[in-house]
């Protein structure tokens, strides 16, 4: 796989900066990544590109959990990693009930270990820096 595409769906400007900053200490030139506010433009820029994981806040305004449901009926072969401020077993089970593939803390995002969750979900990219689970 050349360049990994990434959509992040986030309502959180900040949010997005810290895991932009996260993928590119981690994978420089390797992503590319775009950044949706809603579902709505989200569905747009599925639309447009061929994206190769989507990293989908799991409580998006005013939608909840059902926003990673609408995001996985716009891109059903697209791998969801669903991410939130706070981490439960109870968080774990409604993300892959939604749709996702899986859920993570956005605390777990930082210091080099996003590379190595995004190659639990897209089986064509490797990143051999870290073994990070969520």
């Amino acid at each position: 796989m050349s360049t990994l595409k990434v959509l992040v769906v986030d309502d959180s400007v900040g949010d997005f900066r810290l895991i932009n900053i996260s993928l590119e200490q981690a994978m420089g030139d390797e992503v590319s990544l775009d950044h949706a506010l809603s579902v709505d433009a989200a569905a747009q820029m599925i639309r447009e590109t061929d994206y190769d994981v989507i990293v989908h806040d799991l409580f998006l305004p005013p939608w909840g959990p059902e926003a990673i449901t609408a995001t996985y009926k716009i891109a059903p072969s697209t791998p969801i990693i669903a991410i939130s401020g706070q981490s439960s077993p109870d968080l774990h089970r409604i993300a892959v009930a939604n749709g996702a593939k899986l859920f993570c803390s956005k605390s777990d995002l930082g210091g080099g270990n996003i590379g190595s969750i995004l190659a639990q979900v897209v089986p064509a990219f490797t990143n051999p820096a870290s073994d990070a689970n969520c």
